[in-house]
């Protein structure tokens, strides 16, 4: 979904070789939903929001619909106010009373 001020793609070329070419997509309320790399289409990212627009899942790979496979790299859940507790490979999140961050036990795989 294209959307006015959001960036819809990406090419960036040296000496006539083309090293980066992505096309970004965009739910109704302006999420990004999808970074599909065109020059290898494995690298795609695959984002998912809940009802309350918060990041749940990213997956990364070529759709089904496109004949493939997407894995989930990220992961992420939340308690009823909204904290964030736990996203793949992390050992949890600690929130106050006040909705702060107390504790990121995260290990992220870069």
């Amino acid at each position: 979904m294209a959307i006015p001020g959001l960036l819809s793609a990406l090419t960036r070329a040296q000496s006539g070789v083309t090293l980066t070419d992505l096309e970004y997509t965009y739910d109704p309320v302006g999420q990004l939903t999808a970074t599909l790399n065109r020059l290898d289409p494995a690298q795609s990212k695959h984002i998912s929001f809940d009802d309350l627009n918060r990041l749940v899942l990213v997956r990364q790979g070529i759709l089904p619909i496109d004949g493939g496979v997407p894995v989930p790299i990220e992961d992420y859940q939340y308690d009823r106010e909204g904290n964030r507790t736990a996203s793949t490979g992390s050992y949890g999140y600690k929130s106050n009373a006040h909705n702060h961050l107390l504790e990121d036990d995260a290990q992220y795989r870069r």
